[in-house]
């Protein structure tokens, strides 16, 4: 999946830096990927504000077909019921969109446990969409417990559930708890595990050697 965004069009509370800039169709015309026949590309959600995820929809969606993006994971807030509701009745009109995102690394540990989350998740599996978990290691549990309260609803683990995987200095090893936790969210059928987004969770210098443990582990 890639993220699109554009600081000209949509607010985004977490851009800084480097990042405080456009990354949007020509950005990506000049980081295509060589020597492959075909490229295509599911939008996942790049944060703007929530009253934004609508707006952020129709941006992708008019720029889709430039950038090869065939299908969109839209912001969505599940623990908002009665707005929930309205919004997936919105986003229905946007045929790219097959899931949603409540990007849940930024709340507290359990809020994937509350009745109304669970409530709201039960909307999203009723509508056929599937729900990206974007979470830190330690909150792969409330995403086994969310798997459990919801068996009809397809989850997919954003990158590796973010294990802390050190720098090119001082590399760490798969620790046994985010093994663990990893096997017993996996054992639910309905969830899925994207193999991304490590570089992003070490603190300097990454190489190969230092993610494939990582890969092995989520891959047995």
């Amino acid at each position: 999946h890639l993220h699109l965004w554009d600081p000209d069009i949509l607010d985004y509370a977490w851009l800084e830096g480097d990042l405080n800039a456009a990354f949007a169709a020509a950005e990506l015309a000049e980081d295509q990927i060589e020597d492959v026949t075909g490229q295509a590309a599911v939008f996942v959600q790049a944060d703007p504000h929530h009253r934004q995820a609508l707006d952020e929809v129709r941006w992708v969606d008019s720029i889709a077909d430039a950038v090869g993006v065939v299908a969109i994971v839209a912001g969505a807030r599940l623990h908002r019921r009665r707005k929930l509701v309205a919004h997936l009745d919105a986003l229905a009109a946007h045929p790219r969109v097959v899931g949603v995102r409540h990007l849940l690394q930024g709340e507290r540990d359990g809020f994937a446990r509350r009745a109304s989350f669970i409530q709201g998740a039960r909307e999203v599996a009723a509508r056929g969409l599937t729900f990206d978990a974007c979470v830190r290691a330690h909150q792969i549990p409330d995403v086994t417990a969310l798997a459990e309260a919801v068996p009809e609803l397809h989850i997919v683990l954003d990158h590796l559930g973010k294990p802390a995987i050190g720098t090119l200095e001082a590399p760490l090893a798969p620790s046994a708890e985010w093994i663990g936790d990893l096997r017993d969210l996996v054992a639910h059928p309905q969830v899925s595990v994207k193999l991304s987004g490590l570089p992003a969770e070490s603190a300097g210098r990454i190489d190969e050697d230092q993610m494939e443990p990582f890969l092995d582990a989520a891959a047995d």
